[in-house]
Formats: C-alpha cells, structure tokens, sequence
C-alpha cells in the first residue's frame, strides 16, 4: 500500500528491528494511519531509531493525525525506552 500514496517508497520486508506505529478507528476498524520506524543497532543495547515511512490516508489528512502519529512515536522511544540514543527522520519532505 505504502508504494501507492508515497512517491518512492519501497516495501518493507517483516524483521524483528523494524516497528509499526498503526491509528485506527475503533468503530469501524479502519486504518487511518500508520508508520514504520527502524531500530538502528548502534551497539547491543543503544539504537538509533529512523522513522522510514508515515501515511495519512487521504480521507483523514488535515486532521492532526500525523502530528499525533510523531508525538507518540517521540514518547515511545525518548520518554519509554532509554535505549534509544537518537530519533531521526529518514528523507523527510520539504515542508517538515
């Protein structure tokens, strides 16, 4: 799905360093965003997590869920995982 709305994106082969971050709506079950974040192995214990791929389906742009999509990935590894040394975006667009 990611190679249909994103320009460049390429599929993700399933692997145990690589998390999704998913918003759903609960009343109907529909995704409505998701991320994928890999964990960067820096040494054994300290990774870098890079934030590869984030989509907002169109019919739920324009209403904060990608800003709500980022901070819970920030709260998971800044505030939750001390492992986590650096959050980076990989190849961000312009505006963000």
């Amino acid at each position: 799905m990611l190679p249909f709305f994103i320009d460049g994106a390429s599929q993700i082969e399933p692997g145990m360093f690589w998390q999704y971050f998913l918003i759903y709506d609960k009343a109907t079950g529909a995704l409505m965003a998701l991320a994928s974040v890999f964990e960067a192995h820096i040494t054994g214990e300290m990774v870098r997590a890079k934030v590869s791929q984030v989509l907002v389906l169109p019919p739920y742009q324009r209403l904060g869920l990608g800003t709500l999509l980022y901070s819970h990935i920030y709260d998971h590894y800044r505030l939750n995982s001390p492992k986590c040394i650096e959050i980076v975006v990989e190849d961000s667009a312009d505006d963000f």
